[in-house]
């Protein structure tokens, strides 16, 4: 970003694009940096998660290298509230959900981008009483809700981008912004990612009797 324009944004969607599994993306973001060098960067803003253990990290650690080398400070940005923002046309109330795995989901409420509710994790079956309020539910959750039974949960279906219903890079820098125009940065050696939920490390050591 340049001020508020997007001069350019790199995504990578798996499910289809299976290929943006591997390093390439890395070698995208080299590409940028021989455009815009790491030290004319004014700030970084990061997604730190609720999200998958391993990208969080990676996205984190890339973050915190370019910053330690060369001085820039970081924002750290809810996944959940990016997505929000990303729907804050939206006159009604909306949930945005994510699916957490072992039958959980992440989830939080928003009104014009504002956050209504914690960021939450719950089980599915308390998804449905969660989204009570919500007259439009989005997020990559939905499909799970849908295989739940969840079938009449509203969501936007094909009247918006579905790409800009997600953590792209521009909503998490518009996320960031406020905080960026009254340096209210995060500490980057404090930094981690917000998980919310145990790992799945922690699950099976939990579960087993230590003596």
């Amino acid at each position: 970003m340049d001020d508020t324009t997007l001069v350019a944004q790199i995504m990578k969607n798996r499910t289809y694009d299976p290929s943006s599994r591997d390093a390439r993306f890395f070698d995208e973001a080299q590409a940028l940096f021989e455009t815009w060098k790491p030290e004319d960067l004014n700030a970084i803003a990061i997604s730190i998660g609720p999200g998958m253990f391993t990208s969080l990290r990676v996205g984190l650690s890339l973050a915190k290298g370019i910053a330690c080398t060369h001085g820039t400070p970081v924002v750290a940005v809810n996944t959940l509230d990016a997505m929000g923002r990303a729907v804050s046309f939206y006159p009604g109330i909306v949930g945005v959900v994510v699916n957490a795995f072992h039958k959980e989901m992440y989830g939080a409420l928003y009104e014009r981008g504002a956050r209504r509710s914690d960021h939450t994790l719950r089980r599915l079956e308390e998804i449905p009483s969660f989204l009570a309020r919500a007259a439009l539910v989005i997020g990559p959750g939905i499909p799970l809700l849908k295989e739940q039974g969840g079938s009449e949960t509203p969501h936007p279906g094909m009247d918006y981008d579905i790409q800009e219903l997600f953590p792209t890079a521009e909503n998490i820098v518009h996320c960031a912004l406020p905080r960026i125009y009254t340096r209210d940065f995060d500490a980057v050696e404090l930094l981690e990612p917000f998980y919310i939920k145990k790992t799945d490390a922690e699950r099976l050591y939990d579960s087993k009797d230590v003596q």
